[in-house]
Order: C-alpha cells, then sequence, then structure tokens
C-alpha cells in the first residue's frame, strides 16, 4: 500500500472512531442515563439496555474505542514526524529543538490519558441508589413485593403519592446497600457465571437465592434476567454478602 493511501485510511479511521466516541458519550449521558434519572424519568427502578448492554457495557466499549483512537494517533504522528518537525522548525530554531518540543508535546498527552490512575479520590457514603435520588431521613420505598424479587408488570410506575413512608426496624435483617462490603459491584451487564466466578459463589446458590428456575443458562446477562424476574442488583450483592459470612 502507497503511503499516501496508508495514511488517508489512518485519518479516515480516527475520524471515524472521533465521531462513535462522540455518539457513545452523548448516548451514555443522556439516553442510558444513571439510576437516580431514571427514576425522575420513568417513575420507576427500570434497566436500560441498548442492544443487551446497559451504560456500564457501553461504558467499556467507549474505552475500547478511546484505546483504538489513541493508538491511531500516535501512528499518525510517527508517519508524519518529518512534515511535523519541519512545521516546528519554523517557530524554533534548530531541528533539535524541534525535537524536543514534539516529545515534550507528547508526554503531555500521555500524562493526560494517564492522570485518572493518579488521583486521590475523596469517598464520601451516600447509601443506595434510591436514598440519593430521596435525598431525605425518612425513605420512600416501592412495596416489598419488588424489593423481595416478586415480578410486578414494568408499566405500573409508582407515584410518589402512593409511596410507603418506612423507617428501618430496629434489629431488622435486611442490610442497607452501604453495609454490604464495598468491592461487591453487579451490574446488569455481567452474567451469573461472571458474578459466580469474580465472587467465588456457585451459579446454584445464586439461581436459588434469587428463586430462579435451575435451567436457566449461567450466560445470561443479568440485565435481561432482570428484567424477566423483577430481582435487583442489590440482591445479587445481598446473596454475594450473606454467603461470605457462611
Amino acid at each position: 500500500m502507497k503511503k499516501s493511501n496508508l495514511l488517508l485510511l489512518i485519518d479516515v479511521l480516527m475520524f471515524l472512531f472521533l465521531a462513535l466516541m462522540a455518539g457513545l458519550g452523548l448516548m451514555i449521558k443522556y439516553v442510558l442515563v444513571p439510576g437516580s434519572k431514571r427514576w425522575v424519568i420513568y417513575g420507576r427502578n427500570v434497566d436500560l439496555t441498548f442492544l443487551g448492554m446497559d451504560r456500564h457495557g457501553w461504558g467499556t466499549v467507549h474505552l475500547i474505542c478511546a484505546i483504538f483512537f489513541v493508538a491511531l494517533l500516535v501512528l499518525h504522528i510517527i508517519l508524519h514526524w518529518k512534515t511535523l518537525v519541519a512545521y516546528v522548525c519554523k517557530i524554533v530554531k534548530t531541528k533539535t529543538e524541534a525535537n524536543i518540543l514534539i516529545i515534550t508535546f507528547g508526554f503531555l498527552l500521555f500524562f493526560l490519558i494517564i492522570f485518572p490512575f493518579m488521583i486521590d479520590l475523596k469517598v464520601t457514603e451516600l447509601g443506595d441508589g434510591r436514598d440519593r435520588f430521596l435525598h431525605g431521613t425518612e425513605q420512600q420505598h416501592i412495596p416489598a413485593a419488588a424489593r423481595r424479587g416478586q415480578n410486578i408488570s414494568s408499566d405500573t410506575a409508582i407515584e410518589p403519592s402512593e409511596a410507603v413512608i418506612e423507617k428501618p426496624e430496629k434489629g431488622s435483617q435486611d442490610l442497607e446497600h452501604h453495609d454490604i462490603d464495598p468491592d461487591i459491584e453487579v451490574f446488569g451487564s455481567m452474567s451469573i457465571i461472571n458474578v459466580s466466578i469474580r465472587y467465588n459463589v456457585p451459579v446454584s446458590h445464586i439461581l436459588r437465592e434469587l428463586d430462579l428456575p435451575s435451567t436457566i443458562s449461567g450466560n445470561e446477562q443479568l440485565g435481561k434476567l432482570r428484567r424477566t424476574y423483577g430481582f435487583k442488583m442489590s440482591d445479587i450483592e445481598l446473596i454475594i454478602h450473606d454467603y461470605r459470612r457462611k
């Protein structure tokens, strides 16, 4: 392949990946919205997916696209190195200074890519997503049937006026989400086998505790099963937590 054709192909791919990243970012931000916004928009706790993946799954696709884009950008710079040096030489005095300037700029770009792994996070306990949505000391809860894994029609929204105000009973055996081990995170894009391998909990135990048919494939995505059987991701997190304590 001629160098000119290769350069054109790289440029076209870079533009495609850039447009795809922008589109995925908009979809994750404004379409596959996080839990708190789902309560506002749909009036109930729903699972939003596109092509079988939730916002976390598409976030992974976005990351992969970004990696390919950066790889193409590096290749683009390498193939245009002489042109870049010649252009920068018009600004600085020597070719050596031009090389140093370009390399320094490259390190700056590299730092901007890896800086998320160097930041110092501030972790603040917020409780579960429903608590964050309501912003109150007293919590509005959906009926117990929904919290205990029973199937409720997805087109029946819980209006604020219909919600039941409850306070946790003293000595209750139910755990709030913030009492569950912080390393336990279950997403709709994961399968039962993914959860089983990651947290060392048998598939059969998860199915039994969720009261799901034993014939269900372990490769089924949790988001799809959730829409069918009405359990929550926090139910699975609690199952993992309880299994660890045995």
